[in-house]
């Protein structure tokens, strides 16, 4: 007979971690579940914004432990029409870093560890229902995991949201996207680099600084809906040509294979996050922002937000949609805003001439107020 956790944490991402970390702090049996073992390494732009750095280290993790990935001084970008700016921050960087998801993921899974949440390499499958109520996980092995309470934090292809009868992101509302690390990579000055060529709008190329001996995280993004009717190429031709066409990169060398990954992005009204016994939480929630394809800080958040109401649920001993409807309204009231803003933000800068007034300042704002603005803002988007 398999053991009895008080809840399960599908996907040991940021979210993830940090539903174990609250989990257990507060005192619960907790099994984190993920189909890799850490440190492992992570498809993303690895841009760690100032929200999610410092909740980081608020949780415990120390700053020593990010001691080589130094703190961003500005950001650079290229308009669609060409235009180079290079914008400094007001402060260096507000606490945001470039840091491998190989190395930010395994600190908070670590934490959680320590704090006594139980971690296992397992690949989850389906819930395990009864009489349409949560309690437990099957993996692909066919073992069981049992516990009234499971959150999915397993990403856009959600397992535990696809059990709960949810459907995968229209291509309007999905984002691709493609990476790799090259060294050799000129002129960032611990910068983060954003290109918005017109082959690619609404999405963009960047070159986010990885320490400072010259390695980039290098990738582009885009909408699948708009990806979908290019006729430029595939994402690997784009990516190709994206590196081909910028000036940094002259000389540099790719030093990991190129790896894509889909992102489900923006605020679902439709989608539930909450059912009898179960929790969505970062991307499986359709937390990422729809502008810049972060969802590091949202992941953490809502899964901090879902610790607390699952405590509650266990201290009750009920895992009704009623008692679990607080972590789906508290989610919404700091969430929707944001990402419904982005998502209009987006649209609009699907037009070039729109996207080249959006940067070159056209309010006319003294340049260190906009500087500010502009940092400040995509900085804390991370």
């Amino acid at each position: 007979m398999s053991e009895i956790y008080d809840a399960i944490v599908v996907g040991a991402g940021p979210g993830g971690s940090s539903t174990a970390l609250g989990l257990a702090r507060g005192g619960a049996k907790v099994l984190l579940l993920d189909k890799f073992d850490f440190p492992r390494d992570k498809p993303c732009g690895d841009f760690i914004g100032r929200q999610a750095f410092k909740l980081t280290l608020k949780l415990g993790v120390p700053s020593t432990r990010f001691a080589e990935y130094p703190a961003l001084t500005g950001i650079k970008m290229q308009t669609p029409s060409m235009r180079d700016l290079d914008i400094p921050g007001l402060r260096p960087g507000a606490n945001s870093r470039v840091i491998p998801r190989a190395v930010f993921d395994t600190a908070l899974v670590e934490l959680a560890l320590e704090a006594g949440a139980q971690f296992k390499r397992a690949h989850a499958q389906e819930l395990i229902l009864k009489d349409g109520q949560v309690t437990g996980v099957k993996d692909k092995q066919g073992d069981l995991y049992q516990a009234p309470l499971v959150i999915g934090a397993d990403g856009w292809s959600s397992v535990v949201a696809r059990s709960m009868g949810l459907h995968l992101n229209d291509k309007n509302t999905t984002g691709v996207a493609v990476r790799a690390y090259f060294e050799g990579v000129k002129g960032l000055d611990d910068k983060v680099a954003f290109h918005f060529p017109e082959t690619i709008l609404p999405g963009y190329g960047w070159l986010f600084p990885v320490g400072r001996n010259g390695c980039a995280n290098v990738g582009l993004g885009l909408i699948a809906e708009e990806y979908s009717k290019n006729d430029k190429g595939n994402l690997g031709e784009l990516f190709e040509r994206f590196i081909a066409q910028t000036p940094a990169l002259a000389g540099a060398k790719m030093v990991s294979p190129k790896r894509s990954w889909p992102l489900a992005l923006g605020w679902q009204p439709n989608r539930p996050l909450i059912g009898p016994g179960t929790m969505l939480v970062g991307d499986a929630a359709c937390l990422v922002g729809p502008l810049t394809g972060a969802g590091i800080y949202p992941a953490m958040r809502s899964g901090l937000v879902a610790a607390e109401t699952a405590l509650h649920a266990l201290n009750l001993g009920d895992f009704s949609t009623n008692t679990l409807k607080s972590y789906e309204r508290r989610v919404r009231r700091e969430f929707r805003w944001r990402l419904s803003a982005e998502a209009k933000a987006q649209y609009w800068l699907r037009n070039p001439k729109n996207m080249d007034w959006a940067l070159c300042n056209p309010l006319h704002l003294p340049a260190s107020i906009s500087n500010a603005i502009t940092t400040n803002l995509l900085f804390n988007l991370g």
